[in-house]
C-alpha cells in the first residue's frame, strides 16, 4: 500500500493537523455497531463486499479487512491506518480517494473512525456487515398513514395546475359524462334509453344515482377484476414448454368479480388471498382466495436429477414470493433471494422467512365445497367405490382363470397356427410375391402385456423385392414412409 502512504505523507500539515486534534486526540469512546458500522455499511460496503470485492478484498468482516493489507489497518493507531487516511480529503475542497462513488465521509463519521481505530478496533465476534439499501425506513413508502391535507385528489390536482397557471378543464356535458361514467366502471356503451333518461333528469342527485347504479352492476366486477387478474398473474395453464390447462381455476375468477361487486374491504381480499384456506377452512368462497399462490406459472415437466428437481421447486416458491410482493407491498422482494435488497430494507433474512412461510404450498387440485357437500359426496360415492372395487377383483379372477385354462390348452392352439411365432428379436415372414401399395403391421396385444395393443416399439421394418437382386423397399431412400399410431419413423 505504498500508494496509500505516499498520499498519507503529501496531506497538507494544517489538514492533517486538524482532523488529527478533531478525531484521534478527542479520545472518545465510539461504539461500532451503532456508529461506526453504519458508516461503513452506507459507506464502502457497496464496492467492497463478498458479491463485488472491488480492490480484491472485503470488509464485511474484521478478519477480511485485516488480511487485505497489513498497513490498511493497525488497531490502536488511525494515524498508519490507510483505512482512516484514504477518507480524507487531499486537497482542501477536493475530494478523498475512498469512496470513489457516492458521498465522502463527514468530518463527524471521519473522528469516528478514526477514534474507534484508535481504541482497539473492537469488532463483535461474528458480526458481518451488510451493504446498506439505497432507501431505508424513513422513505415515504414506509411511513403510517396520516390524514390528508387536502380533501380530495382534485385539491391536489389543482395545486399543481395552478403553480403552472393551468386550470381545470370545465365539467362535461351530461351526455358525455354518461358516455365516460359507464365505458370507465363497465366497459360498456350506455343505452340510448339511459342516455336520454340521464340527460333529461332534473334531479339534482342524478349524476349521484348512476355511479351507484353502475357500481351496482355485475359488470363492474367483470370490467375491474380483469384488471386485477392481471395484476395477480392469473392464467388457466401453466406456461413453459407444456403449457397445460388448468381446468378447475374458473372458481377464483368468479370469486374476485364477486369480491369486487361486493365492495370487499381491501384488507379482507388481501388476507384471503395469502391464507383464505387456512383462517376460512370449509367455507369454500374464503378458501379459494389463496388460489392466487398457485395461479402464476407453473414448471409441470418432472426431473429425475435432484439438484435440478430441487431448483425448479424453489423457482416456484420465488415465484410466489416475487408476486406477493408486487401485488401486495409494491416491491420486488425477489431481489433478495441472491443478497440483501439493495434499494429497499428487505434483507436476505427478511426473503427465506417468507419462503419458509410458503414452503408448504404445493400445486394442486382440491375439491371446492363445503365439508358437508364433500362429506354428502363421499356418502354417495362409497357404495358405488365398493361395487367397483368387488368387480375388479372379479375381474382379475376371471383374467387368471382364462389364462390358465390358455396355458393347459397351449398345444390344441399351436396346431391350429399357420405361421411362426412372433419374436421381438426379428421375425421373418415369407409369402408368394404380389403387387401392393401398402404393407400393414397389426399387433393385437404385446407379449408382456397381453391386454394392450399399444405402446410397441419396433425398430426396423424390410420389405424386400421378389427380384434377382432383391431390394429392400422399405428403406425412406426409395421414397418409402413409414408411420404409426405411436410415432413416425423417420428410417
Amino acid at each position: 500500500m505504498a500508494q496509500h502512504s505516499s498520499i498519507r505523507e503529501s496531506l497538507p500539515i494544517l489538514v492533517r493537523l486538524a482532523f488529527f486534534i478533531s478525531g484521534v486526540l478527542s479520545g472518545q469512546e465510539v461504539d461500532f455497531v451503532t456508529e461506526v458500522a453504519p458508516i461503513l455499511e452506507k459507506k464502502c460496503l457497496s464496492c467492497h463486499n463478498p458479491n463485488l470485492v472491488k480492490g480484491e478484498f472485503s470488509m464485511a468482516t474484521f478478519q477480511d479487512i485485516l488480511t487485505a493489507d497489513e498497513d490498511y489497518l493497525k488497531p490502536g493507531n488511525s494515524a498508519d491506518s490507510t483505512l482512516y487516511w484514504i477518507t480524507l480529503p487531499l486537497e482542501e475542497g477536493e475530494p478523498p480517494e475512498m469512496p470513489k462513488e457516492g458521498d465522502p465521509l463527514t468530518e463527524h463519521e471521519s473522528e469516528l473512525l478514526a477514534a474507534w481505530i484508535d481504541a482497539g478496533a473492537e469488532w463483535p465476534d461474528g458480526l458481518i456487515l451488510k451493504e446498506a439499501s439505497k432507501g431505508d425506513k424513513s422513505w415515504w413508502a414506509y411511513q403510517p398513514i396520516s390524514e390528508p391535507k387536502l380533501e380530495s385528489i382534485d385539491a391536489y390536482i389543482a395545486v399543481e395546475l395552478q403553480k403552472k397557471g393551468l386550470s381545470m378543464n370545465p365539467p362535461a356535458d351530461r351526455r358525455n359524462l354518461i358516455r365516460r361514467a359507464t365505458y370507465d366502471l363497465t366497459g360498456l356503451p350506455p343505452s340510448p334509453e339511459e342516455v336520454e333518461g340521464f340527460v333529461n333528469d332534473p334531479d339534482p342527485q342524478a349524476y349521484e344515482k348512476l355511479i351507484d347504479r353502475l357500481l351496482a352492476s355485475k359488470h363492474y366486477g367483470e370490467r375491474w377484476g380483469r384488471h386485477w387478474l392481471d395484476v395477480v398473474r392469473f392464467a388457466e395453464s401453466g406456461g413453459y414448454e407444456h403449457n397445460f390447462f388448468v381446468y378447475d381455476l374458473w372458481p377464483f375468477r368468479d370469486y374476485v368479480i364477486r369480491s369486487l361487486n361486493e365492495d370487499k374491504p381491501f384488507d379482507v381480499f388481501f388476507r384471503e388471498h395469502i391464507a383464505g384456506d387456512v383462517f376460512g377452512r370449509g367455507n369454500p368462497d374464503i378458501e379459494i382466495g389463496a388460489a392466487f399462490l398457485t395461479a402464476g406459472p407453473f414448471e409441470r415437466a418432472p426431473n429425475q436429477e435432484p439438484a435440478q428437481a430441487a431448483q425448479t421447486r424453489a423457482n416456484h416458491l420465488n415465484e410466489m414470493i416475487s408476486a406477493t410482493g408486487e401485488v401486495f407491498l409494491g416491491m420486488t422482494l425477489g431481489c433478495a433471494r441472491c443478497h440483501d435488497h439493495k434499494f429497499d430494507p428487505v434483507s436476505q433474512e427478511d426473503y427465506y422467512g417468507l419462503y419458509a412461510t410458503f414452503a408448504g404450498i404445493r400445486h394442486g387440485s382440491v375439491s371446492w365445497a363445503t365439508q358437508e357437500a364433500k362429506q354428502a359426496r363421499a356418502d354417495l360415492l362409497r357404495p358405488l367405490e365398493k361395487r367397483l372395487s368387488d368387480l375388479e377383483w372379479e375381474l382379475v379372477a376371471l383374467q387368471d382363470t382364462v389364462l390358465q385354462r390358455s396355458r393347459e390348452n397351449i398345444a390344441n392352439f399351436e396346431k391350429q397356427w399357420t405361421r411362426p411365432p412372433v419374436d421381438r428379436r426379428g421375425t421373418e415372414e415369407r409369402f408368394n410375391p404380389l403387387e401392393a401399395k401398402f404393407v400393414r403391421l397389426v399387433c393385437e396385444s404385446q407379449d408382456l402385456n397381453l391386454f394392450t395393443n399399444k405402446g410397441h416399439k419396433i425398430d426396423e421394418i424390410e420389405v424386400w423385392s421378389a427380384e434377382n437382386n432383391p431390394r429392400n423397399l422399405a428403406l425412406s431412400t426409395n421414397g418409402r414412409k413409414a408411420t404409426g399410431e405411436a410415432r413416425v419413423s423417420e428410417d
